[in-house]
């Protein structure tokens, strides 16, 4: 039997699900941690909070390049390697999508003591395929379904950012 490529599994890739992505993920490392085009949609969001995205990028490159040679060297395994790569990628995902949610509130920042304020929030579908599925207003309560820096001041801006960063928030929530 031929021995799979790395070309070869990046095409597979974007399709796999179950034990072929864990098998793709666990003999090609590299391969699940190309979040770049996503990323670059966000580079907007950064500049209008006055935030460098150049040195958020360039942290999580040096991350990342510090624990390719972990791998390379011997020190981690290849599962140590991608799990430590998919919690890289999950940080940064989160900061980019608290970013975005910053840049649309333009300044507003959910009050926490006022009860009656509305904050809102996108829901999803973690059925297949992800989807959008709602924006859902919460006032102050003890219960959490958000994380408090994804709430925005509108449902219109709720709609928005679920629907262009979808891919985001579905690594996000679903990796």
């Amino acid at each position: 039997m031929a021995e799979l490529t790395l070309e070869q599994a990046k095409q597979f890739y974007p399709t796999a699900v179950g034990d072929s992505k864990v098998f793709l993920e666990s003999n090609f490392p590299d391969i699940g941690i190309s979040l770049l085009p996503e990323l670059i949609k966000v580079k907007w969001a950064f500049e209008k909070v006055g935030k460098s995205f150049d040195r958020f990028m360039s942290l999580y490159n040096s991350r990342l390049a510090s624990l390719k040679s972990d791998y390379e060297g011997g020190i981690i395994n290849s599962g140590e390697y991608a799990d430590e790569v998919l919690t890289l990628n999950h940080g940064q995902v989160l900061r980019a999508l608290e970013v975005v949610c910053e840049a649309k509130n333009e300044g507003w920042v959910p009050n926490w003591d006022d009860e009656d304020e509305r904050k809102w929030y996108a829901w999803f579908s973690l059925v297949s395929p992800f989807r959008f599925a709602d924006a859902y207003c919460r006032h102050t309560n003890t219960y959490a379904g958000c994380a408090s820096r994804l709430f925005l001041q509108s449902e219109k801006a709720a709609i928005e950012v679920a629907n262009d960063y979808l891919d985001l928030w579905e690594f996000y929530m679903m990796k």
